[in-house]
């Protein structure tokens, strides 16, 4: 590798902005490593990013709010930093570009207190250009690269040298904050400054606070050439602290060399080692682990040597000190992301996805708990090829695997807790193991008659002494209670109010509280329903509300598969009506599960009230309506058109002279819908834009999210007819509607989304400029989503096959063949059994799988191929369909491919005078059927070069790989 002036760190909602920094400084002549990869969460960064970092001599980081949030742009950071640190400048090789307005997001201190440029998405080219000419002058002065400075001397550690693990995992943020608050007193201009350079360090047993003080001291031993100086008062009460603190003082003396009387006082033993410290001169680590809680201040500020500048202290403890002007870093669980990696370390789940959401599940119930997350990955890993996830989940489950030594330091923290502690550790029992909000945990308290007539003091009183122990802290206005704590208190703590009126009491409080809230303010209270709408514990009315009170809120939000689980849930208990019926079959469609909604639409009939008439005519009527739109909407996604017809006759007359309301938006929305699957662009485009404008008039409630269901409709249409243009406008709109309202993973954001990329991917003959970056980034986002959606809604979902044969498509545009073929061969299988061969998506993804083989120069089986889906298409969807048109087209390449000109000439001829009635004029495929024809009669290796290669940008901007397509392909677990 020739090494790079420049490695550009950013974080994925910066891509954009950050690519308009590295083109300008491209133009400045400076060689840019771009970090464009998107690095899975749980995994480290790739060799060729690592190779390209130490090859690099400045890091620039795109510093933006989202930049701490990546584990890859931390370990970069962390890497420059302690090469600049070895150098004597830490900031020496990092050149912040802060797009942000403050700074407070910025760590570590030395970056906050330096200068930084700052850059936005309107910043112009003007101000672009010159930044990138400052940047320039400073990699001019840098010489050398990131991982060519060594550390030339070994870290001296004075004391016992092997506290906590020898590699932390994760852990950024609290060893960014530990190094800002320890070293803030250098900075004095931009640092308020309490206490001078004494940190302490508090949270649970186990939580690792002393495997994050060791990592620390590891990572940044070069700042400490004095030595890191260990003790440790492991079994010391506040009583006799002083006497322990002398005795470890005596014999880090002795390990250090110093002659010291056996009688020296421990303020005299201070002394000395801050003379020594003094005249070394040169800057030292001071870290008192295990120091004892209830320490009164004065007595605290003795465990530090007074060495002046020269000298940073760290006390490691499990309660903060009561002195609030301390500096403290508490250490609470690991981020989920840190947590899986560390269970990583120990044992890789497969690829399997029940054993893959079993170690989901296995990360989320330790808690980000570091002993407990050790503890159990030293297990797997020890009965790795003979016990899966899900079996040691079970295991878990059954109360079978032992987990003593958490246990044990997590139950003596709960030794001696007042009442009022003990009765919301009682409360947090019967929730889940999610934030609970103070509101519910007051009128749940007062129900069961736990507290006296001051409620809001007892409770108070009670949350501070459990916030003092480290067993919850504060979320707003609501409190979380670690997971394990409640799983420990609910066995090991004397309950002190009757559990089983406690899960009465939380379940009429989670409905009472949600039933004042607004629809965008139940949140909190969602995972609680969820855990006790299964709790025998409460009365199955109570149930029943929860799970009607869960279902509303992820449909509303846009979650059907969700909202599936808990509708059939109340179908199971046999008390669901008519309406529950069809709520449960829109929610299985929106889901993906056509067969599933028909199923529960067929028991309609035999529900409670099926023949009800009179007062409820009107909502029976409504009824019907929609049992035939879902009835319609589920045979069109099975293929099963010639059934579907006659259903959307009547739904369209139904409709026709209706006034605008919820139901006959949808009903009109999924009417357009079927004219697009059947073809009919130019009449779906003009009742579109129609039903757009009245939509965008209406101020009803249900106007703004049926507006959104329309645009991702032309948005599909625009891109058939070649507006690409206008296609990523009309869903640009709705991705941005769905950010304003943080509902990233609403069903329609994902739609919208997902035509936007394929939008991006579609261009045209007419298309100017083409972006390969575009590509690529649409292809990282189709495959996101992919991921995303087999691990929610399942492999064999018809949501996710057709996602899948959307990136096989994204692969194709990106030039890697190879993964497409791998990814079809499973797709096609796959569509093949759910749904059968003659299903449109099994015969646009055969069409696709001879387009792969085209691009491998495999024409025979592309001729194959193409002749396969062309002929299922005439069949299924008729000759004048889109679909069909483009399956000739591809035909006709194949065919002149394998030298059969004369037979493509009268194929594109076909479609040059079928394409103007199917899709227009004026768009890609009347243009490609003009294009061809010339192009058959040159020469066979210009015409191969046209075919495989036209839309394919640049091998070398193919920044993604998508090994894994190939991985799962075969079976294997994706790295």
């Amino acid at each position: 590798m020739g090494g790079y002036d420049v490695f550009l760190s950013l974080a994925g909602p910066d891509r954009d902005d950050a690519l308009r920094l590295a083109a300008a400084l491209d133009r400045e002549g400076l060689r840019v490593f771009v970090d464009d990869e998107e690095i899975p969460l749980f995994e480290s960064i790739t060799a060729e990013i690592e190779d390209a970092l130490n090859a690099s001599k400045v890091l620039v980081t795109y510093f933006s709010r989202s930049f701490p949030g990546r584990p890859a742009c931390e370990v970069e950071l962390t890497a420059a930093f302690l090469s600049g640190q070895r150098e004597g400048d830490p900031t020496r090789r990092v050149v912040v570009v802060n797009p942000e307005p403050t700074v407070d997001h910025l760590h570590p201190v030395e970056l906050a207190d330096a200068r930084f440029a700052l850059m936005t998405g309107d910043t112009d080219e003007r101000s672009l250009q010159s930044l990138a000419k400052r940047i320039k002058e400073r990699v001019d002065v840098t010489t050398g690269t990131i991982g060519g400075v060594v550390l030339s001397d070994r870290l001296r550690w004075i004391g016992r040298e092997t506290p906590g693990t020898l590699h932390l995992v994760g852990r950024y943020a609290e060893t960014w904050e530990l190094h800002s608050k320890l070293h803030r007193g250098d900075f004095t201009l931009t640092q308020d400054i309490p206490t001078g350079g004494v940190v302490t360090v508090d949270g649970l047993p186990g939580s690792g606070k002393t495997s994050l003080v060791a990592g620390y001291a590891r990572r940044f031993g070069a700042r400490f050439p004095g030595g890191v100086h260990w003790i440790s008062l492991a079994g010391a009460t506040a009583a006799d602290v002083l006497g322990a603190y002398g005795d470890a003082l005596r014999v880090l003396a002795d390990s250090a060399g110093m002659e010291i009387s056996p009688h020296t006082s421990v303020d005299h033993l201070c002394g000395e080692f801050a003379n020594r410290i003094a005249m070394g001169r040169q800057p030292a680590l001071w870290v008192v682990d295990d120091v004892p809680s209830g320490l009164d201040p004065a007595l605290i500020q003795r465990l530090a040597p007074k060495a002046g500048p020269l000298l940073r202290t760290i006390l490691i403890g499990r309660e903060r000190p009561a002195d609030e002007r301390f500096p403290h870093v508490s250490v609470g669980p690991m981020t989920a992301v840190d947590a899986a990696q560390l269970l990583r370390a120990y044992r890789v789940p497969v690829l399997d996805p029940a054993d893959r959401r079993a170690f989901d599940e296995l990360v989320a119930r330790l808690g980000g708990h570091a002993l407990a997350l050790t503890t159990v990955g030293r297990q797997l890993r020890d009965r790795q090829g003979l016990e899966s996830f899900s079996d040691f989940v079970r295991r878990l489950d059954a109360g079978l695997v032992p987990l003593d030594a958490v246990t044990a330091v997590l139950a003596e923290v709960m030794v001696g807790l007042g009442t009022a502690a003990r009765q919301i550790l009682d409360v947090s029992t019967v929730c889940a193991a999610a934030p609970v909000p103070v509101a519910m945990l007051r009128q749940v308290l007062e129900r069961a008659a736990a507290v006296s007539r001051d409620a809001a003091a007892t409770i108070g009183d009670g949350l501070v002494e459990l916030r003092e122990r480290g067993l919850a802290t504060r979320d707003g206005a609501s409190w979380q209670v670690h997971s394990l704590v409640r799983e420990i208190a609910d066995t090991h703590v004397t309950a002190a109010v009757d559990r089983f009126v406690l899960a009465g009491h939380a379940a009429s409080a989670v409905l009472d509280l949600a039933g004042k809230l607004p629809a965008d303010g139940r949140g909190q209270l969602t995972a609680h329903a969820a855990r006790l709408r299964a709790d025998p514990r409460v009365g199955p009315a109570d149930q029943e509300a929860l799970l009607r009170l869960l279902a509303a809120h992820y449909s509303t939000w846009g979650q059907p598969h969700v909202a599936m689980t808990y509708l059939e849930e109340i179908v199971a208990r046999g008390r669901a009506s008519r309406s529950d019926l069809v709520d449960t079959a829109e929610a299985c469609l929106g889901a993906g599960r056509a067969k599933r909604a028909l199923h529960h639409l067929a028991t309609v009939s035999t529900a409670p009230g099926a023949h009800r008439v009179g007062p409820d005519q009107v909502t029976a009527v409504a009824t019907a309506l929609r049992v035939e739109l879902v009835t319609a909407q589920a045979r069109d996604a099975l293929g099963e058109f010639a059934a579907a017809d006659h259903l959307w006759v009547a739904l369209d007359a139904a409709t026709a002279d209706a006034s605008l309301s919820a139901q006959s938006a949808a009903i009109r929305i999924a009417l357009i819908r079927s004219r697009v699957i059947r073809g009919e662009l130019a009449e779906a485009a003009a009742r579109l834009r129609t039903l757009i404008a009245d939509l965008a008039a209406d101020d009803g409630a249900y106007a703004l999210e049926r507006l959104q269901e329309a645009r991702i409709e032309l948005a599909r249409v625009q891109m058939t007819t070649n507006e690409q243009q206008e296609a990523r406008r009309t869903a640009r709109l709705v991705v941005e509607h769905y950010a304003a309202h943080n509902l990233a993973d609403h069903i329609h954001a994902r739609q919208a989304r997902l035509v936007l990329d394929g939008a991006h991917l579609a261009l045209g003959l007419w298309g100017l400029n083409p972006d390969p970056a575009h590509w690529r980034r649409a292809c990282r986002s189709i495959g996101e989503l992919l991921r995303s959606q087999r691990d929610e809604i399942g492999p064999l979902n018809l949501t996710t096959l057709a996602t899948e044969v959307e990136y096989a498509h994204a692969l194709l545009c990106n030039g890697l063949a190879r993964h497409a073929t791998a990814l079809l061969n499973g797709t096609r299988a796959r569509v093949a059994q759910l749904l059968g061969p003659d299903h449109p998506l099994h015969l646009h993804a055969l069409l696709l799988a001879g387009r792969a083989a085209a691009q491998r120069a495999d024409y025979t089986a592309a001729l194959d191929l193409h002749d396969r889906a062309h002929r299922g298409m005439n069949r299924v969807l008729g000759p004048r369909h889109p679909q069909t048109v483009h399956a000739l087209y591809g035909l006709g390449v194949a065919l002149a491919l394998t030298g059969q000109r004369g037979r493509a000439s009268r194929i594109f001829a076909d479609v040059r005078r079928v394409a103007p009635r199917t899709v227009g004029r004026k768009t890609d495929l009347h243009a490609q059927g003009w294009v061809a024809m010339p192009l058959v009669v040159l020469p066979s290796a210009l015409w191969r070069t046209v075919a495989t290669a036209s839309r394919r940008p640049p091998e070398q901007s193919v920044a993604a790989p998508h090994d894994w397509v190939l991985a799962e392909a075969a079976g294997q677990p994706s790295t």
